[in-house]
């Protein structure tokens, strides 16, 4: 196996901008949902948001925000679902999927114009897959798992 050095920390509009002059299209990024849905706020931070507001949507709005600052720096997205044969995790089952959140987070992102699929199994195993297949340039995902799939540049 080849050892993985520290990577290289580059912002997101100069790697947007660098890629747009080196290939003439815009940089194009596999996103695997759960690790946005989950890395935003912590389910207590959730609970107190909608103690004072029950209505409230934190996760979704987190998402919003973030979409819209990179579609602002011209990156398009491709955001991947995990699927129902998602394998068990240092032996559990995957996390519970708040289907009612997941339907609210594609409504979002279909009035967007932002694409999404779910993946047959893993979405990190998806997105790689995509990059390698030229569907995408980047994954975006916190599970170094993709890179054990075969991402080549993962964006954290």
């Amino acid at each position: 196996f080849e050892i993985l050095g520290d990577g290289e920390i580059v912002s997101l509009a100069e790697l947007s901008d660098e890629y747009y002059r080196r290939h003439g299209r815009p940089l194009r990024v596999a996103v695997d949902e759960a690790g946005w849905r989950f890395s935003n706020l912590t389910d207590q931070q959730v609970a107190i948001i909608r103690k004072k507001e029950p209505a409230a949507n934190p996760i979704e709005k987190a998402i919003l925000y973030r979409i819209l600052k990179l579609l602002k720096l011209n990156i398009h997205l491709l955001f991947i679902f995990d699927g129902n044969r998602r394998p068990w995790k240092r032996g559990r089952a995957a996390g519970r999927i708040d289907w009612k959140r997941i339907r609210l987070l594609k409504q979002l992102l279909t009035h967007l114009g932002v694409p999404f699929h779910t993946a047959p199994a893993e979405a990190e195993a998806e997105c790689a897959s995509l990059q390698q297949e030229g569907v995408v340039d980047a994954v975006w995902s916190e599970d170094s798992d993709s890179l054990m799939f075969g991402a080549t540049l993962l964006i954290r």
